[in-house]
């Protein structure tokens, strides 16, 4: 198995440039990590050590929390505390306000105020993600 994981790897790496890591553990005690590829893709993002990807190296995840809070918010859904088709802005601006004393709407526009929670789950909002800018 670690010889097929790390051949699909290598593969991925020389076809995309990216490097990869790759981390597995069980419950049986197996554990083990892997890496492919270049740990520089581009001038433009610094890398402190030079060489390929092993398996001890780490990355940031981009997108990795999306889909633990998109489990979170559809058992919302089945308790019936939220309903895909409720406007998001109804659940999100009282944090917003309280945290950074703002709304959906002032943050994207009046149209923000029609995107649904089930739109944001399904990334199908219109909103721009985190390469939004100043917005960072």
């Amino acid at each position: 198995m670690i010889e097929e994981i790390q051949s699909i790897l290598d593969q991925a790496a020389q076809i995309t440039g990216y490097g990869f890591s790759f981390g597995y553990a069980d419950d049986e005690g197996l554990e083990f990590g892997l890496g492919a590829g270049n740990r520089t893709f581009s001038e433009d993002y610094p890398v402190y050590v030079e060489g390929t990807m092993n398996e001890t190296d780490t990355i940031e995840l981009g997108s990795g929390t999306k889909p633990f809070t998109a489990t979170a918010v559809m058992r919302l859904v089945d308790q019936g505390k939220v309903k895909l088709d409720d406007p998001a802005y109804i659940h999100v601006d009282g944090p917003l306000e309280a945290g950074f004393n703002t709304t959906m709407q002032e943050l994207f526009g009046p149209w923000a105020n029609n995107v649904t929670v089930g739109n944001l789950i399904f990334m199908q909002s219109g909103i721009n993600d985190f390469e939004y800018g100043t917005f960072d």
